[in-house]
């Protein structure tokens, strides 16, 4: 299943975006801001990559990245592939990232909401865990305009 995310304010605290799957709009993203792809305090750049399930140690279910980069073990990191464990999983603050993806079905500045009923709804929609067919395709690219007026949790 093809995800694309279209990032429309890149502002000094935080990056904000809205996913797409298949084609039709699902939800809010949140990101750390964008400081040139350092590990662990930086949205990761805009490119292609593939996604796979990955159970976190919590037990819960996300989407590893990777491609671009961004690599699964923390050894096959060197100059050509700077990051490692880039997740799509659900958090509502970008305390809850260290460079991952956080989605949500609302949002206001900083922050998005109802994470945990996005994360359910995006495994759902993609169908890569329940087919078993490993790989889905994510495009991360800059928003051709501006969001529309912010939603607030209610």
């Amino acid at each position: 299943m093809r995800l694309v995310l279209k990032r429309y304010n890149y502002s000094p605290d935080y990056t904000e975006g809205r996913l797409y799957v298949a084609g039709e709009f699902y939800c809010w993203t949140l990101e750390r801001p964008w400081l040139n792809n350092e590990p662990s305090v930086s949205c990761i750049p805009e490119g292609k990559y593939d996604y796979r399930p990955h159970m976190r140690p919590s037990g819960a279910w996300s989407y590893l990245i990777l491609g671009n980069g961004c690599v699964y073990e923390p050894s096959m990191v060197d100059a050509s592939n700077p990051r490692c464990l880039i997740l799509i999983h659900s958090g509502n603050e970008i305390a809850d990232s260290q460079g991952c993806i956080l989605p949500g079905l609302t949002r206001e500045p900083g922050h998005v909401w109802n994470s945990r009923a996005a994360m359910r709804g995006l495994l759902r929609k993609t169908n890569v865990w329940f087919t078993g067919n490993g790989y889905g395709k994510l495009t991360i690219k800059q928003a051709e305009s501006p969001a529309s007026p912010r939603s607030t949790p209610g």
